[in-house]
């Protein structure tokens, strides 16, 4: 897996290390040695000191336990041109050219772009059981580095609330939440994409609401004070209970036609095109309660079903 840098260290005291475990494990330097060697270092001369020492193996078996090191090294780390070309020598040699070379195209194009390197291959995950390990944890974000994913395996009702317990206000741009029945999130940033349970209760406050959430899982969802500006489609399940109060900058498409119930409060459908509604009811109590614009092409379901019918009959 990734290798994170979490102990850092000087450049000349790191190759002075390497040069001694080397002499110490018979004059080469195994995968575990350099391992730990890239937990200290981001140097340019402390990888090439690695690369070269790596070619001093002569066989492909040799080579290949070093595999994830030659991954780890482009993703996040100082590689000058030679450095990357002697990586792409040995994954040539080792068989995996091809995955090597998507992968660190993709590196150069997220660090053009300003971004952090996040892989399926190597996501740095925390994984918790319970709220207050969550907290716990989140301190240690500090003016640090966030993990790609969230696994919170809590089953007990979760609320984070930024400036309140946890310190800062941003998750991981992955959260999981497995077997939580009931999330609260008030004011939080970061996230990308929000994996939920079967039949969860959620609740949003003060939040840019992320584009990949799995609402089809809720059987009630709350907005205070959001805004929808990512998130360009919205379904809800059928039986699902929602509510919307004072949001703005709602989706373009939004399918509200398999929900029990939908109440409205001083929201903001200006940039909404398409609504589909469930009864006429629902939709004299949206147009009473809500701004949107004359062009929105607000419909119920059973008026799209007599459309139907009529466009068989002509």
């Amino acid at each position: 897996m990734f290798i994170e840098i979490d102990k850092p260290k000087n450049a000349i005291d790191v190759e002075n290390w390497l040069k001694n475990q080397r002499e110490s494990n018979g004059g080469f330097l195994s995968p575990e040695i350099v391992k730990e060697a890239l937990s200290y270092t981001n140097n340019f001369a402390n990888i090439k000191f690695i690369l070269k020492e790596i070619n001093r193996f002569k066989t492909k078996e040799e080579k290949l336990p070093f595999k994830d090191v030659i991954f780890s090294m482009v993703t996040n780390r100082e590689c000058s041109d030679a450095s990357i070309e002697t990586m792409k020598n040995i994954a040539k040699e080792c068989d995996f050219l091809d995955e090597f070379e998507r992968y660190q195209r993709y590196c150069s194009t997220m660090a053009k772009n300003g971004g952090t390197v996040y892989h399926a291959r190597y996501p740095r995950i925390l994984k918790v059981a319970t709220q207050k390990e969550l907290v716990d944890a989140t301190y240690s974000w500090w003016n640090k580095e966030i993990q790609d994913v969230l696994i919170c395996e809590d089953s007990e009702p979760v609320v984070i609330c930024a400036g309140g317990e946890i310190l800062g206000d941003t998750l991981p741009s992955v959260c999981i939440f497995p077997n939580t029945k009931e999330i609260e999130l008030y004011g939080i940033k970061g996230i990308k994409q929000l994996k939920l349970n079967d039949d969860s209760v959620i609740s949003f406050e003060d939040m840019n609401i992320p584009n990949n959430v799995e609402f089809e899982k809720c059987k009630e969802c709350r907005f205070n004070k959001c805004s929808f500006a990512n998130v360009e489609n919205v379904t809800f399940r059928e039986g699902a209970d929602v509510v919307f109060y004072k949001c703005t900058q709602m989706p373009f498409r939004m399918d509200l036609s398999r929900c029990k119930t939908v109440r409205f409060g001083g929201s903001d459908f200006h940039s909404t095109k398409s609504i589909k509604l469930k009864n006429g009811r629902m939709k004299e109590n949206f147009k009473d309660n809500t701004i949107y614009s004359l062009e929105c092409n607000i419909t119920t379901l059973e008026e799209e079903l007599r459309m139907r019918e009529l466009q068989k009959s002509l």
